[in-house]
């Protein structure tokens, strides 16, 4: 520890994302925390060209950079991008060597520009810690599991802590021998207060807004938040309403854009599925209209869902869950029976929306269930572990 009162924290990140800005500032307000957070690349804090899954340029209607120390990295990578050569920032190195951090927390290893960082903290002897939201829900081939074997048992040996996100994730450090004292909870999480505060604001509105989408009456809503793209299998969602519809009046959200937008369109026309509206991308400050509008959140994914945010999102406007057995943040956030269901297959999907539509009581209970839980899993638990994992390194110094 380099201040008397203030642990020296630099965190590498490859770009601003709205969901961490309220980690960020709390770290930022802890009174013995000095926090500086470095960007790889500055995707996300100006409209940018139409992203492929989105289908539409856009820009984040929230600030991003407020309330914490930051700094951008120069970007010497010829294609800007999430691949691995996609961030190359060799200042990182001079950085981490200058300021003597008394610890660096990398958000994951997927990027040149981490292992760079990883090199230049062995060298000067700065505690790394690590932040990945990786899981082992997706199956894969075997040559890719011995090299993850083998790189990830040293890189993880070579951490003075593992922060993990929730129960999934802490499987995925022990699976490659990262032991308990190393391991810290700092849980995925979303600005709890910002949705809460929308929460109450559009609650007394929300026969208004649903009209606004196109609903009348009380009939329960379906609710899918995410991107329309074969991961996160929007087509199931629309079949499960279907089969649901013909027995239980419910009416169907889309809240969202991309490639499969046409396919549900066709299927809707096909079949003549009532109700169904796609409402396009949403950005951070209109997506509360449409989960005070929902009575239920459904997010099927098949692979590749580190987390899901939108479930802590939803849950802080009391909807019940429904997610798959794919979905990272499942056995943390959804508890079978009493907030929502995790599904297996699209039958099981079909049975989960039948339970939840058909009981309103059961709808306001598992509703009721969410916001208990979403309620502590919040920012204040993530610097908590953040924070408990600078003393286990200093404690005994």
């Amino acid at each position: 520890m380099t201040d008397s009162k203030k642990y020296k924290l630099a965190i590498l990140i490859s770009h601003p994302i709205q969901y961490h800005t309220p980690l960020f500032q709390a770290l930022a307000r802890h009174p013995e925390i000095d926090l500086t957070v470095y960007y790889c690349w500055d995707f996300g804090v100006k409209k940018q060209s139409a992203e492929p899954e989105f289908g539409v340029a856009y820009e984040w209607d929230i600030p991003l950079l407020e309330g914490y120390k930051y700094k951008f990295l120069k970007n010497l990578s010829l294609r800007p991008s999430e691949k691995f050569w996609g961030q190359v920032n060799p200042d990182v190195m001079r950085e981490i060597w200058k300021e003597r951090y008394d610890a660096l927390w990398v958000h994951g290893y997927s990027f040149f520009t981490d292992w760079l960082a990883f090199l230049a903290a062995k060298l000067r002897g700065t505690p790394i810690f690590i932040r990945g939201i990786t899981h082992l829900l997706d199956k894969k081939p075997w040559h890719i599991r011995l090299i993850k074997r083998l790189m990830l048992s040293v890189l993880f040996k070579a951490c003075a802590a593992c922060l993990y996100i929730g129960k999934h994730n802490k499987d995925y450090y022990q699976h490659y021998g990262v032991p308990e004292r190393k391991l810290f909870l700092v849980p995925h999480v979303v600005g709890n207060d910002f949705f809460r505060k929308f929460y109450e604001e559009l609650k007394p509105r929300r026969a208004e807004i649903r009209k606004e989408f196109g609903f009348t009456g009380d009939d329960p809503v379906i609710l899918f938040a995410g991107k329309l793209i074969p991961k996160k299998r929007p087509l199931w969602v629309l079949e499960a309403y279907r089969k649901v519809r013909e027995q239980y009046p419910c009416k169907m959200l889309f809240a969202g854009e991309g490639p499969l937008r046409k396919d549900i369109e066709s299927e809707v026309k096909k079949h003549g599925i009532p109700d169904v509206v796609i409402t396009g991308f949403l950005n951070q400050t209109e997506m509360p209209r449409a989960y005070v509008s929902g009575d239920m959140l459904v997010l099927p994914s098949a692979y590749g869902e580190t987390w899901g945010l939108v479930v802590n999102e939803a849950m802080n406007f009391v909807l019940p869950i429904i997610v798959s057995d794919k979905v990272g943040c499942g056995p943390d956030m959804v508890k079978e029976g009493e907030n929502g269901y995790i599904i297996r297959s699209p039958e099981k999907l079909a049975d989960a929306l039948r339970e939840i539509v058909s009981d309103g009581e059961k709808r306001r209970e598992f509703g009721k269930r969410s916001a208990e839980l979403v309620s502590i899993w919040n920012v204040e638990q993530a610097v908590r572990g953040a924070y408990a994992a600078l003393r286990s390194i200093y404690e005994s110094v």
